[in-house]
């Protein structure tokens, strides 16, 4: 297939091929996107070929306006309507329930669909350009890392996809919090950069799903990320947990050539060698924001092995640790 780059300023462009059924990468404030009309479901199948992603992974509906919601929801509850006027436009999916003109291959084959109000304008443009709300999980291959660059992604998608729209590089680095509002209190399927604790300010019932807690299997995923392996680079990968002095020494002595040490900015000086930087521990937005291209820079630069301390599950920790869980396989290293 060939794949048209298309400039920001020529959205009309990557419009026209959503209506006519096309695929298109875009970017938003989380991860880049890779698009198809929401009640096309030739297009939609696209989605899933070009990422070669199972049929019974749902995929998120990204809508222009809070209006918009109520034509591919036909419950746009009270719930649903208190969270959005606080986290919308943002980095928040909502689980709903579905209306009838999601096909099933959105939703697959469940009642209920996610739809997202993304702050980014480019995606809020072409949304809106297209008339229509955009079916898009993230742009990759399915497994693997999300791609939050144009480098990336083009990398990744180029000669899958009918277009790519050459956008910034995203500002979270990681895909949205899928908030489940179809029961009776709110439940965190997948944590993002709209933390818990920011949920519970405003509906204090809000809660995660057991999955999270306890890695309860998901045999059927009502959220993108719950059930397959996911943010994986073709590096193996180990979160390593043990204090900061007794990493660093160790890994001084033992660390190959074929290996690499993801430290904080803290530590960064101290070590000499095939190290990349999360950013601030103080501030883990920072690492939400750098780890997925971290990741594929690693496979880029050759490395094997990638070794990631590990960090505490809460706020937006909770949310990378969710990852980096997927991307390891569990696989911990204790020192």
């Amino acid at each position: 297939m060939n794949t048209i780059v298309i400039s920001t300023d020529c959205l009309s462009e990557a419009a026209k091929l959503i209506q006519q059924g096309e695929t298109v990468v875009f970017p938003t404030e989380t991860v880049y996107g890779l698009g198809a009309d929401a009640f096309n479901p030739d297009g939609v199948l696209k989605i899933f070929q070009a990422k070669n992603r199972p049929a019974d992974n749902p995929l998120i509906v990204h809508v222009s306006s809070l209006s918009m919601i109520e034509e591919v929801s036909s419950d746009f509850n009270e719930t649903a309507k208190t969270i959005a006027s606080h986290f919308m436009p943002g980095p928040i999916t909502l689980v709903l329930k579905k209306s009838d003109c999601i096909c099933d291959a959105v939703s697959a084959g469940l009642s209920t669909v996610g739809v997202r109000f993304p702050k980014h304008p480019v995606a809020q443009e072409l949304i809106t350009k297209s008339g229509t709300p955009i079916a898009a999980p993230s742009a990759n291959i399915s497994g693997s890392v999300s791609a939050t660059t144009f480098s990336d992604v083009y990398r990744d998608l180029n000669g899958r996809v009918a277009g790519i729209v050459q956008g910034d590089d995203c500002e979270f680095g990681i895909e949205s919090t899928v908030l489940d509002v179809t029961g009776d209190t709110p439940v965190i399927l997948r944590p993002g950069s709209v933390t818990l604790e920011m949920l519970q300010a405003v509906i204090p019932t809000t809660r995660l799903h057991p999955s999270l807690v306890a890695g309860t299997k998901v045999e059927k995923p009502a959220s993108p990320g719950m059930k397959y392996t996911h943010y994986s680079p073709k590096a193996e990968v180990f979160l390593v947990t043990g204090e900061m002095n007794n990493i660093i020494s160790h890994f001084e002595n033992h660390l190959k050539d074929s290996e690499c040490l993801f430290l904080f900015l803290e530590e960064y000086d101290s070590f000499s060698k095939n190290k990349m930087c999360l950013g601030t521990k103080s501030d883990l937005n920072q690492m939400a924001h750098l780890i997925f291209r971290l990741l594929k820079q690693a496979d880029l630069d050759g490395y094997q092995t990638i070794y990631i301390p590990a960090v505490a599950e809460e706020g937006v920790g909770l949310s990378v640790m969710n990852r980096l869980k997927k991307s390891s396989g569990g696989k911990v290293l204790s020192l």
